[in-house]
């Protein structure tokens, strides 16, 4: 079996140069499962958000689709998260951004539009951070979009 992944884009230009280079009708023609990363939405260096944002996740799974036949799309679903300050992020699990939230005594908000939680909190150091991750509902929400896309499957 040929599985392939590939870098998330919702059109043929991409966002970057390494995913305007995969070639989705092409590789879908020739691999068996075609592995979508539909993560990193923002990432380390970017502005804090949310790491997979549900309406970037169906457009990203529109586009494949259009490209590669569903049975053979594998959706990458995050089950992570980044604490950013000062224009850089770390990573995080979903326990570490729970224990931070009790930490600093904030409660996660979560943003309906983009189906995932976030918080932001101030440390010791009067720096500020901002927390976007996943959670059993965030993650659902992508499975769902899944589901209803009648793809081939998905993969954590």
């Amino acid at each position: 079996m040929l599985s392939v992944a590939v870098f998330a884009k919702s059109s043929n230009a991409g966002v970057a140069p390494r995913n305007v280079a995969q070639d989705y009708a092409a590789i879908g023609r020739a691999a068996d499962q075609v592995r979508i990363m539909a993560y990193d939405y923002h990432w380390p260096t970017s502005p804090p958000g949310p790491i997979a944002p549900l309406p970037w996740v169906r457009s990203v799974l529109k586009y494949a689709k259009s490209q590669i036949p569903a049975r053979k799309i594998i959706l990458g679903i995050p089950l992570y998260g980044y604490d950013w300050s000062g224009g850089q992020a770390q990573a995080v699990t979903w326990l570490s951004a729970l224990r931070l939230a009790r930490a600093y005594h904030v409660s996660p908000h979560y943003d309906t539009a983009a189906q995932a939680p976030w918080f932001s909190y101030t440390d010791a150091a009067g720096h500020r951070h901002v927390v976007w991750f996943e959670n059993e509902a965030s993650s659902q929400a992508k499975f769902g979009a899944a589901l209803g896309s009648q793809i081939g499957g998905v993969y954590l």
